[in-house]
């Protein structure tokens, strides 16, 4: 990780100086090491070592796509290329809570049901001994039984040991659950294998210093493009649209109108400029992180619209706006991966 995370370093260097193609070797060196090494270990109890080779690898990945988006029209394979490193530098809870789940569901085999409730038994083991050591460590040096802390350190050791030989055991008999459980980020082509006729993936990444858009149709090339705005800008233009939504009013006619200039800023940033990708489907499977997940995308206008000041009935010239959600229906899932995990189930009892 150190080395990989050096040559990212490097490539970030050179890409400032404006040597492009140089960098771009580096990056491309760098990053899928720093990957592989971010999935191996996300579940490290080191959550301090965890954050830090995630913004790690978050700083030079947002770094690679700023420098592969200077194009005017960045193409399909662009696109392409870098559709995954979304995924891979987003929040994971969500999407690990599903799978953890998921892999229960398709536990079919009695044995493999029994090594996948022992293997999560062990963590939830792990984290209950880890808590208990936080609470003994805490106390005044005076008060702290050492062969106490010395016995929780020693089960704490034999959990992880009897974890690693569970997860080794499902590895070699069971080697499709650890592709469940900890799926890598999908690939353009796995999504489109994934999304149904009618249907194109919209990927938002909002990041520390840059932001962007992917959309993936079920045919045809992939749209990308950088978003022109930080995701500060972002959450502010949430925040105000919320305020129609969750209105501090006591009575309906206090209720404040949408900003729908505001709206439709918002479509112009975030939709306009990969239209290509998305607007010939039906409907829009949406992933993205930060605030943007607390804004419903079908309430964006798709052109410019105006409402009444003097409205009677009350509302009654919103009929008239040319809603997103008119032409497209849209569902959000908590990543790319998640939505290959939740098709990968097995169809429900009716």
């Amino acid at each position: 990780f150190d080395t990989a995370s050096a040559r990212g370093t490097l490539a970030i260097g050179l890409m400032r100086a404006g040597r492009d193609q140089d960098a771009i070797r580096e990056f491309r060196a760098a990053i899928p090491i720093l990957m592989a090494s971010s999935r191996e270990n996300a579940d490290d109890d080191d959550t301090t070592a965890v954050a830090a080779r995630s913004q790690r690898l978050q700083g030079i990945v947002e770094s690679y796509l700023v420098m592969l988006a200077r194009e005017q029209n960045p193409s399909g394979d662009v696109g392409v290329e870098t559709f995954s490193l979304a995924d891979a530098i987003r929040g994971r809870s969500v999407q690990q809570a599903l799978a953890a789940s998921s892999a229960r569901a398709t536990a079919k085999d009695p044995a493999l049901a029994e090594l996948v409730r022992k293997e999560q038994d062990l963590g939830k083991q792990i984290n209950a001994q880890l808590g208990t050591l936080t609470n003994v460590l805490s106390l005044p040096s005076h008060e702290r039984d050492d062969k106490g802390v010395a016995a929780i350190n020693a089960s704490i050791n034999a959990l992880r040991a009897d974890r690693l030989k569970a997860r080794q055991e499902i590895s070699r008999r069971f080697p499709a659950y650890a592709d469940l459980v900890a799926p890598k980020p999908p690939s353009v082509e796995q999504i489109r294998a994934t999304l149904t006729d009618g249907e194109a993936m919209l990927s938002f990444y909002f990041g520390q210093s840059s932001s962007f858009v992917w959309a993936v149709p079920k045919t045809g090339p992939v749209a990308f493009a950088a978003i022109k705005a930080s995701s500060g800008d972002v959450d502010n233009k949430v925040r105000k649209l919320r305020e129609a939504l969750e209105p501090q009013a006591a009575m309906i006619s206090d209720i404040p109108p949408l900003d729908l200039k505001l709206a439709f800023e918002l479509y112009t940033l975030l939709l306009q400029p990969v239209e290509r990708g998305w607007k010939p489907a039906k409907h829009l499977i949406v992933v993205t992180n930060g605030a943007l997940g607390l804004l419903p995308l079908s309430l964006l206008p798709t052109a410019p619209a105006e409402i009444r000041s003097d409205d009677d009935p009350l509302f009654s010239s919103y009929k008239n706006v040319p809603w997103l959600a008119r032409t497209h229906a849209v569902t959000t899932v908590p990543s790319a991966a998640a939505l290959r995990t939740l098709r990968q189930l097995p169809p429900g009892k009716p």
